[in-house]
Formats: C-alpha cells, structure tokens, sequence
C-alpha cells in the first residue's frame, strides 16, 4: 500500500509539472472571494482635463467612442482568464505578454487599427455634460474603447480594458477609465482644385476650357461619403474661360476628410467609373493629392498636411460651351555676369502665329515669373485640329511688341519657334535667357611698329570710371608757332643790344 501511494503521489506531481509547462496565451488571475462568473458589467469613460492651479476640471461633452469586445473571459479551477478574440491574432498580441501598463497602451494602438476591420459591432456613446460616457449590461472579457469623433477638441487615445477588472486582490465589476488625451486646436485650410480635359480617339489627353460651367465638390468624414462635413460640405466651382477653378474650406478642424464630386442632388459620384450622357459619350473623373497620386483621402493633424487636393474631369467628347488648349510652359531665367539673379525689371513673352503671308500675329501675352515657370493654356481651332501647330516666342514688352534688341539691355536667348503635336498633347515648353553683363572687357591691341623684342606686347585697359590725358606727339605738336616766337625774341635781343652800343 505504501508503494501503491508513493506512486500515486509521485505521478500527481509529475502532471503539475507538466500542466504549469504549458504555453499561456491568455492573461490569468486567481479566483478572488469577490469574483461571480455570471454577473454583468460596465465601463465609465470621463472625459475632464487635470486639474488646474485651483484644482478646477474641464469637462469634455458631444464627443463620441465606441466599444468593441474583442476578447473573452472564462473560469478554470478557481483562476479567471482573459483571451483575444481569434480575429485579433495577426496583430501578434498575447494577453498574457501585457506586463507593463506601457505594452498595455501599444497594444490598444494595434489593436484600433483593426477593429473597425474585424467585422465585431461596436456600442457607440458619447460624453454628457460632465464628459462622461456609460456603457452598461456588458458580459465580461476584453474590451477596446477608441474615438468616434470630436478630433476637432480632442485626441484620444485607445483604452485596452477588462470586465471585470482585479485590483487590490478585488474584482470590480463596474470599471471606470480615464482615456489619455489630449486638446487639438489645429486648424487648416482645404483647398480642392478642378480641372477639366479631353480625352482624344488615340487617348491623348488635352487640356479643356469651359465658357462658364458649374461643378460641385463635397468634403466629407467617411470614405463612403455619407457623412458631411460640417454645414458648409457643399461648395460651388465655377469655371469660366478657364481649364480650372478652386474651391476652400476654412478652418478645417484635425481630422480626416475624403473628397468627391456631386451630381445635381447633392449627392457623390463613384469614382473612376464612367458617367454616360448618352449611348455614345461619357465622362468620368478622379480624385488626387497634393502629390497628384490618386487618393481622396486628406488628414488634418499635428503632423501637418498639404491642405491641397484636385478633382480631374476627362471628357470623352466635347461637351457644348468647351473648347480645347494647348499648353505652353515659359520658364524664365535671369543672368547678371553668368549667375542666376533677380532685378527689378518686369518680362513679357508673347506667343505669335504666322499668317498666309508669313506676318507673326499676336496670339497672347503674358507676364513672366524671374527664374521660374508658368503655364500658358491657348485654344485651339474649333474644328479641324491640325495634328501639329507651331507658334513662335518673343520677348515683348507689355503691351506685345518684341522689344528692341538695340535698346533692350538684356541679351536675350530662347526665342523662336515650338511646335505642339497631338501625339504630345499639344504641351511643349520652352526656356527664355537674358543675360546682363557688367564685367569691363580687357582690350589688348596689336603692336604694327617693329620692335627688337617681338615677344614683347602691350595692354590697354580700358575703364569708364577714371578720365586720363594722354600726352599728345608726333605732327600734333605746334612747332612753327615756337619757332616764330623764339625768331621774334632774338630780333629783340639784337635790337636791345646795339641800342645800348650807340648810347655809349
């Protein structure tokens, strides 16, 4: 008998050792005096700031969270453990590897980002007057509480949480958190801009100019476009005489926002899909950030953000009341003794078409930027759009007429023809130079007098700044005149001296 116990004692042991080598991936707490498997729970969020020097808090009300149970609790030989719902697993995360409150906060970043994903129903509620928001009637296990809204006043941190929750060796059913956050007062401006082109039979893509046409552009909080921003969501473009138009939305408070176009009702368009007028002829357009990558996505946070998004029109036909362009891009450089400079004068470049004659007739005229580029949209012929045309560029003073070469103090490079082809999309550019220089030259002239030393040669340099006076020699020198007077001056000296003889 005493063997058969020994043994029976000894495997008792041998299986507690092998239980407790068992990998955990749950987070284990033993059975406290206060735990009830089948009570209910719930979770307080308070939304105040700290207390000031008066020990006075803020409260934070209308803003919104929402709550997702992504794990579980269950109980196991007096011990309650909580695990993450299978859906969770790519995120790597354990219960039972959060040993610090700093894990604890990182993984409820994760684990944010994939909630809205997983397909688990989230309970919405928002913060009342006092910045508090109630969950009640929770089962228990794991809970994740993220913001819902109101970034526009707040930044709130993901809160990981249990229900119920140990403390001091006590379960507490009815838990209450307060959120980390903190106030965003960022504010930007939005700025969409439209821009229409003509798609042609071979693809080419050309720019499009409306006589006056009406767009409508709409900001909103959700990709799907239900959700508006603000009263003013709804904004006008209207174009007219012009490839493009602007619409902005001041400050726009942190968040993020998605663009679309809206068609008569108000209400957006689907992206990238074809909008057909009729069995023949259609339209369609996309959306792009300031990188012109195609996303209608733009966030406005403390990280900053561009504030620029454009909304680009293609039309497979040319609608009524819009005509067609091509581009010409004029870049403008400015040298003074060969480096890149800015002066105080204004530069003009026309662009010229030739008639039958061969007479350049002034097309347009535009101010240019120093040491930049603009962008010249011209309109094409109505019909019969020849498959090149060249034009030619001046420089020009204001009013169009090419200035002056003998009177500009520029010396100017770049003119001439460019010629715009379909299969470029009638774009070309082209690059304008004027040149000052204010170096004084170095003259060395030729030595035509002979000389025992041929190597030997003379430099003059030339400068604006000193007068000198040359000695003047050779058939310049007045010599009869010295001659005379030296004549006259002896005749005296002869008649002074046989005056004195006779005297005596």
């Amino acid at each position: 008998m005493k063997n058969l116990f020994r043994n029976i004692l000894t495997s008792l042991m041998l299986m507690t050792v092998l239980i407790s080598a068992l990998p955990i991936t749950g987070l284990t707490f033993v059975r406290a005096d206060t735990y009830i498997s089948n009570r209910q729970g719930s979770i307080q969020a308070i939304l105040m700031s700290q207390a000031d020097s008066s020990g006075k808090q803020t409260p934070y009300p209308g803003i919104s969270m929402k709550l997702y149970q992504i794990g579980n609790a269950s109980e196991n030989n007096g011990n309650v453990n909580f695990t993450l719902d299978s859906r969770f697993a790519v995120s790597g995360i354990t219960m039972d590897s959060l040993t610090t409150a700093d894990k604890w906060a990182a993984a409820a970043q994760t684990l944010a980002g994939l909630a809205g994903s997983s397909g688990i129903n989230a309970i919405e509620g928002t913060s009342d007057a006092q910045g508090q928001i109630l969950f009640n009637n929770l089962e228990q296990g794991v809970y994740l509480l993220v913001q819902n809204s109101g970034q526009d006043r707040l930044i709130i941190s993901p809160s990981l949480l249990t229900v119920p929750l140990q403390e001091n060796g006590q379960w507490i059913y009815d838990v209450k958190t307060y959120p980390k956050f903190i106030p965003d007062n960022i504010k930007e401006d939005i700025s969409v801009t439209k821009r229409l082109y003509s798609v042609t039979e071979d693809s080419q893509i050309i720019p499009l100019s409306a006589e006056d046409a009406t767009f409508k552009i709409g900001l909103y909080t959700d990709k799907e476009g239900t959700i508006p921003f603000r009263d003013d969501y709804e904004q006008d473009i209207n174009i007219k005489g012009t490839t493009s138009g602007t619409a902005v939305w001041k400050d726009v408070p942190a968040g993020t926002y998605y663009v679309f176009e809206l068609d008569e009702k108000g209400k957006p368009i689907a992206i990238n899909q074809q909008v057909y007028v009729d069995e023949e002829n259609s339209w369609m357009y996309n959306v792009k950030d300031a990188n012109e990558d195609e996303n209608n996505q733009i966030i406005v946070s403390r990280s900053g953000s561009s504030g620029n998004m454009y909304v680009d029109n293609y039309f497979y036909y040319l609608p009524h009341g819009y005509y067609q362009n091509c581009t010409i891009k004029i870049s403008k450089n400015v040298l003074k003794d060969g480096k890149k400079t800015t002066v105080d004068d204004t530069f003009y470049a026309g662009i010229f078409e030739k008639d039958s004659d061969g007479l350049l007739i002034l097309v347009s005229n535009v101010e240019l930027e120093q040491n930049d580029t603009i962008e010249l949209n011209i309109q094409l012929p109505e019909e019969d759009i020849p498959e090149e045309i060249t034009y030619t560029i001046k420089e020009t003073d204001k009013n169009g007429t090419p200035v002056s070469k003998k009177k500009f103090p520029y010396t100017v490079s770049g003119e001439g023809e460019i010629t715009l082809k379909e299969s470029d999309g009638y774009e070309g550019e082209v690059t304008l130079t004027n040149s000052l220089s204010t170096v004084t030259p170095t003259v060395t002239p030729v030595n035509n007098q002979p000389s025992q030393n041929n190597n030997t040669s003379v430099t003059v340099h030339q400068t604006t700044s000193t007068n000198v006076t040359s000695p003047k020699t050779g058939d310049n020198t007045k010599i009869i005149l010295w001659t005379v007077i030296l004549a006259a001056a002896a005749a005296g000296i002869v008649i002074a001296y046989n005056k004195i003889t006779k005297n005596k």
